[in-house]
């Protein structure tokens, strides 16, 4: 049967990504005509609204740094996590490595605390780049999983180029000055390209020589292409993830806060830069 208070806690790994499929769940609670009042929980939520989120949302979205904040005060999640029925941990292969032991010790006392409230939730671990996907699930979060791999989803043709400046042995430019001009390529012919730096500062360089460039050659594009990291206010982000989906942005250069699941169905390129 229906069960109208039951809850469920979706853990994404960056803000992003959290954002981006909120507006997914909510399209889909307006067509299904089920309320489940879905919110995010994080570090940019304000503190006047905390209380009626844990309160009234039946679907909280959140990430791990906030999930180990909120743990110390779980009295005020009660409600929450005794009706707890599905625990969703999405781009599950990003909790590797140091990160991924603490996010695994972080899910073991979230389970103890949910026994606590008689809460024994079905545990949903999604990835594309898993190769031993049973047993990473398992080490994650100490249960044991039955794997779903059957993928029906929609892919057009895709094309892998390998590009490599030095294949004469001596290039007059550097990985990144080349990775400027392929930006400027397909950004000139209307590609919208997402271009991956390692830093937020050659992020914000290549940006800067592409639009230099564009000054003289396609004034009316400049204000098509932008930046994206870390450390812009949450309001920037969304109107810079928001403009891309709607190709109000063509082109953007951007470390790898905008590389987990973020779904912009128009983007016709990807460039990896260094």
């Amino acid at each position: 049967g229906q069960n109208k208070n039951a809850t469920a806690l979706y853990i994404y790994p960056t803000k992003a990504l959290a954002n981006d499929q909120l507006k997914f769940i909510k399209e889909f609670e307006n067509l299904s005509n089920i309320s489940f009042n879905c919110q995010i929980y994080d570090g940019d939520t304000p503190n006047h609204k905390r209380p009626k989120i844990r309160d009234s949302s039946r679907i909280i979205i959140s990430n791990p740094y906030e999930l180990h904040q909120v743990l110390p005060w779980h009295s005020k999640w009660s409600k929450f996590l005794s009706n707890l029925k599905f625990v969703v941990v999405d781009e599950a292969h990003k909790y590797r490595g140091v990160f991924g032991s603490n996010v695994a010790i972080l899910l073991k006392r979230l389970r103890r605390i949910l026994r606590f409230y008689g809460s024994n939730p079905q545990f949903v671990i999604s990835s594309a780049t898993i190769a031993n996907p049973k047993e990473f699930a398992n080490k994650l979060i100490g249960l044991d999983f039955e794997l779903v791999n059957n993928d029906g989803s929609p892919k057009s043709k895709k094309y892998f180029i390998f590009y490599n400046p030095y294949y004469s042995g001596v290039g007059e430019l550097s990985t990144h000055s080349e990775t400027k001009d392929l930006f400027l390529f397909f950004i000139k012919n209307k590609v919208q390209t997402l271009c991956f730096t390692y830093s937020r500062k050659m992020a914000e360089l290549i940006l800067s020589w592409a639009k230099g460039e564009l000054k003289e050659s396609n004034p009316d594009l400049i204000e098509r292409v932008a930046s994206y990291r870390a450390g812009y206010l949450p309001n920037e982000r969304r109107e810079i993830e928001n403009n891309l989906k709607n190709r109000l942005l063509i082109g953007i250069t951007s470390t790898n806060a905008l590389e987990l699941g973020i779904d912009i169905g128009t983007l016709d390129s990807v460039i990896i830069s260094g």
